[in-house]
């Protein structure tokens, strides 16, 4: 279950990998930028970041709108996961 708020930076809770997990975000009309992701079991990241994505969609319709979330160089599991949601690196 994905919980959004349509203002500020309040965590979205989810449940990913058979486990807790929570990110930290924040959005407007354009952009939406994940700050903080927790998870309780390792590659629990993967899913809840499609699980925001799908809110952020639902919620946007049609309009534009990006996702940014920065990830470490030697997260490689993470990449292919963001890869496979359509992410793509834009800097390093």
């Amino acid at each position: 279950m994905i919980s959004a708020h349509p203002v500020g930076s309040r965590p979205k809770v989810g449940q990913a990998a058979g486990g807790l997990a929570i990110a930290r975000a924040t959005w407007d009309a354009s952009d939406t930028r994940l700050l903080d992701l927790k998870v309780s079991q390792p590659g629990g990241e993967g899913p809840l970041i499609r699980a925001i994505v799908a809110a952020v969609a639902a919620e946007q319709g049609q309009s534009p709108h990006s996702v940014v979330i920065d990830v470490r160089a030697d997260a490689v599991a993470l990449h292919e996961d963001l890869g496979d949601c359509g992410f793509f690196s834009t800097g390093y």
